[in-house]
């Protein structure tokens, strides 16, 4: 995306820094889509949005010559495809919300977008100072001093709307927030005071002019450019609208990126990127299938021969490996110009290890009410021991009402124990006494017999 790069900056991306020092660098797919972009995939350059849009922070552009200037020519952006017109500022005016929206729809018939504006500026009820002074476009707002709340300073900025047009509006919490009145919704609003070299106003707000916000409303909000390559639209050109540009793609299988961006027109950078959707991979993926092909004895291309793409090309050392992503193809004789080598899937093999792949997976699949395995045996585990802890707490709580039972029946009864174990123990005692004397008196018995004889 962009232009063909110059021998310096060829010679800045050549390096391990940011690819093999070995690659060559290639323009066969700049700025191409379709089946003639790099791997198929689309790559776009502006700002895409959808169904709603507000912009709130429009730099402030002035006619500073007081001749009129344009902000931006024609045939330098595209809104939804549609190449817009010239946006024009009149003599010594600033640019404003209600200027970008007039703009926009006046294509809103081939955009199918409509732009609004409006310019609310939200004031803190603390930064709020009565003994400044406060300008309103250009128009002081006398009697400030004497004022004590937001509510009395919203009375008294009321008041110079004839002059000003701009209302205030204080909220249930000392706030206050300034808007334009009637017709006048979107225009900027400039705050200030009547003390040199003082920076900020009554409103604790820093002396500026205030752009206002646009609000874009459509199915998609497409900002981009005519030809960027050409020159016609610079990333500028939506800076001015208070929009960033943005690089974004489809093309997931890269291994490797790098992004390098240069510009002179003045306007702050910076970068940031992210990823859509999850970066992990349910299943292991299989590399889609390659072609190494050799343009000369020591030169070597590896093409996707699905989209048939040159996704890169370096100098071949035989004494090492040819690697790209998880592949590493060694040769065992030396190459020559016009050999090709494909490398496809081992699908109908028993020799890969996709399958083990797959089984170590099944750690982390939700495959249990959304949950993965290990975190199911974490969650049986947690049920079995509360079960296990409720039993046991059940236990001991029968135990008990199973002691008060016993002690109750036994007050019932009037029985103790005790007392009918010593009982059992002396009637005992008696029984043997009784059966020593029985014993004795057949022994006298039988004696008295053996006598008489």
């Amino acid at each position: 995306m962009g232009k063909v790069l110059t021998a310096a900056e060829k010679t800045f991306i050549d390096n391990n820094k940011f690819f093999n020092s070995a690659s060559l660098y290639g323009s066969d797919y700049l700025n191409k889509t379709g089946n003639s972009a790099f791997l198929d995939k689309e790559i776009k350059l502006g700002n895409y949005n959808s169904n709603e849009l507000t912009v709130s922070r429009i730099p402030l552009q002035t006619d500073s010559a007081g001749n009129g200037s344009t902000i931006i020519s024609a045939n330098q952006l595209t809104l939804n495809g549609v190449a817009l017109g010239q946006l024009n500022l009149a003599a010594g005016e600033t640019l404003s919300a209600k200027n970008i929206a007039s703009w926009v729809n006046a294509h809103s018939n081939n955009t199918n977008v409509s732009a609004s504006s409006e310019n609310n500026i939200k004031v803190d009820p603390s930064q709020i100072d009565f003994e400044k002074s406060l300008l309103i476009n250009d128009v002081e707002i006398t009697g400030i001093n004497a004022l004590a709340d937001a509510v009395e300073l919203a009375a008294k900025i009321n008041s110079f709307a004839d002059q000003t047009d701009v209302l205030a509006r204080a909220d249930g919490e000392g706030g206050l927030s300034l808007y334009n009145r009637g017709s006048n919704a979107g225009e900027n609003i400039s705050l200030g005071t009547n003390v040199v070299g003082q920076a900020t106003n009554a409103l604790g707000l820093a002396n500026s002019t205030y752009t206002g916000q646009v609000h874009y409303s459509g199915t998609n909000i497409d900002f981009s450019f005519v030809d960027y390559a050409a020159g016609a639209g610079k990333a500028s050109d939506l800076a001015k609208l208070g929009l960033t540009t943005k690089l974004s793609g489809s093309a997931s299988a890269l291994s490797d990126m790098a992004v390098s961006i240069s510009g002179s027109d003045g306007f702050s950078l910076s970068g940031k990127i992210s990823v859509s959707g999850s970066i992990m991979n349910p299943i292991p993926k299989i590399e889609d299938p390659l072609e190494v092909k050799f343009t000369t004895d020591t030169r070597f291309q590896i093409i996707d021969t699905t989209t048939n793409t040159v996704i890169a090309e370096r100098d071949y050392d035989f004494d090492s490996q040819i690697i790209f992503n998880d592949l590493k193809i060694a040769l065992d004789k030396m190459p020559a110009q016009g050999d090709s080598f494909k490398i496809t899937a081992n699908l109908n093999s028993a020799g890969d290890n996709s399958n083990l792949q797959r089984l170590s997976l099944i750690q982390d699949a939700q495959k249990l009410s959304g949950a993965t395995l290990q975190q199911g045996y974490e969650r049986a585990l947690s049920k079995v021991g509360a079960v296990n802890s409720l039993a046991k707490i059940s236990e001991e709580a029968l135990e008990v009402v199973y002691e008060d039972a016993v002690t109750l029946e036994s007050s019932i009864s009037g029985v103790s124990l005790d007392d009918e174990a010593a009982d059992l123990i002396r009637f005992q005692q008696s029984f043997q006494a009784a059966a020593q004397v029985i014993k004795v008196s057949s022994t006298i018995f039988d004696s008295i017999l053996s006598a008489s004889r």
